[in-house]
């Protein structure tokens, strides 16, 4: 896919995320790289990327202020996954900013109740009791990962690696 113009970006972003085009504006055109960067805000406040190739090629698209409005939270999720004890396979944690929920992503050693792992039922209750979080529901599967189209963003590897 092609994108030349602010209206073909703007076209996407409603096909996206359902905003009417009367509220998107560019508010600034960029390079970074080689790649084009174009910033879009709305009357609500959101804030979107678009990103382009010096070709006009689509590279991606995401809402910016998600992240950037859940900067506590996110600070807070990262500091409770350090505690989760696991094998060293995978570890990683994911969030949804919109939906406020976190996906752990463990190995299939890991969740052994009388093992030196934490406990899966354990790692759900160390991201729902993380102080100033608003994480209304945590997954946590065994080499799994969230359907990304679905707008989770990964925060990296955490934990604590145990020998088995």
């Amino acid at each position: 896919m092609q994108l030349r113009t602010t209206e073909e970006c703007v076209a996407l972003i409603i096909q996206l995320y359902g905003y009417n085009f009367s509220n998107w504006k560019r508010a600034r055109k960029y390079k970074e790289g080689g790649n084009t960067v174009r910033d879009f805000a709305n009357d609500q406040r959101l804030q979107v990327k678009v990103v382009t190739a010096s070709s006009h090629d689509f590279i991606g698209i995401g809402l910016v202020n998600a992240l950037v409005n859940n900067d506590e939270t996110i600070r807070a999720l990262k500091k409770a996954a350090k505690t989760i004890k696991h094998c060293g396979d995978y570890g990683e944690l994911w969030f949804q900013p919109t939906t406020q929920h976190v996906w752990w992503v463990a190995g299939d050693a890991d969740g052994d109740p009388t093992g030196p792992t934490t406990p899966m039922s354990e790692i759900s209750r160390i991201f729902l009791s993380s102080i100033n979080t608003p994480v209304t529901k945590v997954f946590v599967e065994a080499e799994a990962y969230p359907d990304q189209s679905e707008g989770w963003v990964c925060l990296g590897k955490h934990g604590k690696v145990v020998d088995l």
